[in-house]
């Protein structure tokens, strides 16, 4: 309804009401026309009898306007009782509509007070909702802080446990130095090499080794010197003399074994009765006593010995570790990606670094592999690089599996290098561990073969099978005592599709062939004692290799952890191996300390079998009884 003014209303006839202004204005009309027309006329004149007759029509007429004018004023008094009738109902229409105009306002200042209000009450909450965005957001500027204080206080904290670890094991490797030894760099004509010179333990060792030697020589001698003359006299057969006595003769002897367990040495002149059969006997038996001494005091200290010495390939080991760690441009603790603050070198090979670092994100130890491109290399050399890098990445990434070290990141971190960010394994290497104990009893060595094989059952059942091809000790890492297999810089992948029609390797190898296998086109890498003859063969057409090369892998690893050395070119350089032929040519031999099972022997020869065709899989070296012996150990 609107509140300006009301259109005309509506009469119940469909006619239009007039407006109350018009309505009481015609009202007034009629009334003063009717009061026009009913005011009397002049009196009229009676009719004079006189008159002519020619004035009856003039009364007709005025009966006419009479009646006429009674009908228009009762017309009017009809119009008149219609308007009021009218205006009453318009008053009472007024009314109304004045009352819901009323309640209209009432309702609309209702509404409108309600709405403010309501404006009041979202004003209210909009500015509590800033006041406590505010707040949330100075309290997230505030953790934000303490998150960065935090972060920073931890970097630090890192940075300075890693300063005092390198501190403690550079002074550490000093005094083993000063025990066992450091190495010299000399100088040979215009080329320079590096050389051991032994520390004052070793020294007195093998001054105790020189003595104990010499003893042993001469008494050795003499013993010879007795059994010659006690033959001599065997064959004059003279008669013996009378003894003095029993106790006398013990009481010489027991002399003369005191002075041979002291060490003493023993003149035949200086005893009565030398030229006795019994005498001599019996400096014979103080002779075999002391040679059986020396032999006691040279097993102890040959064990001494072999202790020192493997103190002394950890020791070397941790030397080199420390120089390259000092000639490294990234032995500043600094922190990589933003996340990763670098602590200590674990080891360098090739053209890549091994850090451990803390992760600032992960909270946990990881492993950063820096890969890094020679300056001086030529464009082509830094693309082949790169590639073999970026396949190493792409082959090790889809690995996931409780045998393998797991690869977490990878990012760039300048122009010329580029990382890799790896599980950490905290129990160290096969190669240290062999190092440090030379040896591994065979149910060691049999667990460890055994968790070895499952990873590479795992890499050889992948849609893309992947051959390691450079399986040895220093490639196993140990985490909580489990064992895993890493650096895949020199793998291989074949496409299982048409029998490996198709592969790539992270080292250079790319294959054609429909028999399984793959052409090695990467002649020359990987280490050479671990490598099966498949690898070293040349001809017209580059060899053909499998995951069988792993097996041979595991086969000398096994030997080594059993026996203490490589079965083939175990003392020669890479080039040695080369230029001697030592795996094409070589036969397996086992020695016979240390003391292995029958099991044992047969699994080393599957494993080691030259013929590639004949030399069994790893899922069938799985089932080898050897390895099912440690299944029932169990």
């Amino acid at each position: 309804m609107s509140l300006g003014v009301a259109a005309s209303p509506i009469r119940s006839d469909g006619g239009r009401l007039p407006t109350p202004r018009r309505l009481f204005a015609s009202v007034e009309e009629r009334e003063a026309g009717s009061a026009t027309t009913s005011a009397p006329s002049s009196p009229a004149q009676p009719a004079q009898p006189g008159r002519s007759r020619g004035s009856a029509p003039v009364d007709a007429v005025a009966a006419a306007s009479a009646a006429a004018a009674a009908a228009a004023s009762a017309a009017a008094a009809e119009e008149l009782r219609v308007a009021r009738e009218e205006a009453a109902t318009l008053k009472t229409l007024l009314e109304r509509t004045s009352s819901e105009l009323q309640a209209a306002v009432r309702a609309a200042k209702a509404e409108a007070l309600r709405e403010a209000e309501a404006a009041r009450e979202a004003t209210t909450a909009l500015t509590e909702s800033r006041l406590a965005a505010s707040t949330a957001a100075a309290e997230a500027a505030t953790a934000t802080e303490s998150v960065t204080a935090t972060r920073s206080a931890l970097e630090a904290h890192i940075r300075s446990v890693a300063r005092h670890k390198r501190a403690d094991a550079v002074a550490a490797a000093a005094e083993a130095s000063r025990r066992l030894g450091h190495i010299e760099v000399q100088r040979a004509g215009t080329s320079l090499h590096e050389v051991w010179e032994d520390g004052a333990e070793l020294k007195a060792m093998g001054e105790r080794m020189r003595e104990l030697a010499t003893r042993k020589e001469a008494t050795e001698k003499r013993r010879r010197e007795l059994a010659k003359q006690l033959r001599a006299l065997s064959a004059s057969t003279p008669p013996l003399p009378p003894a003095s006595s029993p106790s006398a003769r013990s009481q010489d002897a027991s002399a003369a074994v005191a002075a041979a367990a002291a060490g003493d040495r023993v003149s035949v002149s200086a005893v009565p009765h030398v030229r006795t059969a019994a005498y001599l006997v019996e400096q014979e038996e103080v002779c075999k006593l002391q040679l059986l001494s020396f032999k006691k005091d040279e097993a102890a200290l040959a064990e001494q010995r072999s202790r020192a010495e493997a103190e002394r390939a950890l020791l070397i080991r941790e030397l080199k570790r420390q120089r390259d760690e000092a000639a490294s441009r990234f032995h500043d603790y600094r922190t990589l990606n933003d996340r990763y603050v670098l602590m200590s070198l674990l080891g360098r090979g090739g053209f890549s670094e091994v850090y451990k670092a803390y992760d600032l994100v992960g909270l946990r130890h990881v492993a950063c592999k820096i890969h890094q491109l020679g300056t001086y290399w030529r464009e082509e050399k830094k693309r082949n690089y790169i590639r073999h890098a970026t396949r190493e990445y792409r082959i090790h990434k889809a690995l996931t599996h409780p045998r393998v070290v797991q690869l977490l990141d990878v990012f760039e971190i300048d122009a010329s290098s580029f990382c890799t960010v790896l599980e950490f394994c905290d129990g160290g290497d096969l190669d240290g561990h062999l190092k440090a104990r030379k040896t591994l009893p065979e149910r060691e060595a049999r667990s460890i073969t055994a968790q070895v094989l499952a990873g590479l059952l795992y890499l050889s059942e992948q849609p893309r099978r992947v051959i390691h091809y450079d399986l040895k000790p220093g490639n196993i890492l140990f985490h909580d005592g489990e064992a895993r297999i890493t650096d895949f810089g020199l793998s291989k992948q074949m496409d299982a599709a048409a029998g490996g029609a198709a592969a790539a390797g992270a080292g250079g190898g790319s294959v054609s062939g429909s028999d399984g296998g793959m052409e090695l086109t990467s002649q020359g890498a990987g280490t050479y004692w671990y490598l099966p003859p498949e690898c070293f063969e040349v001809g017209d057409a580059p060899p053909k290799i499998s995951a069988k090369v792993d097996v041979w892998s595991t086969g000398v690893i096994l030997y080594q952890m059993l026996f203490g050395r490589r079965p083939f070119g175990h003392d020669l350089t890479q080039e040695g191996i080369l230029r001697d032929h030592s795996v094409l040519n070589a036969q397996l031999v086992f020695p016979v300390r240390p003391a292995v099972s029958d099991s044992a022997k047969t699994f080393l020869l599957a494993c080691l079998t030259r013929s590639q065709a004949e030399r069994p899989n790893i899922r069938m070296l799985l089932q080898h009884p050897f390895i099912k012996a440690g299944r029932k150990a169990v």
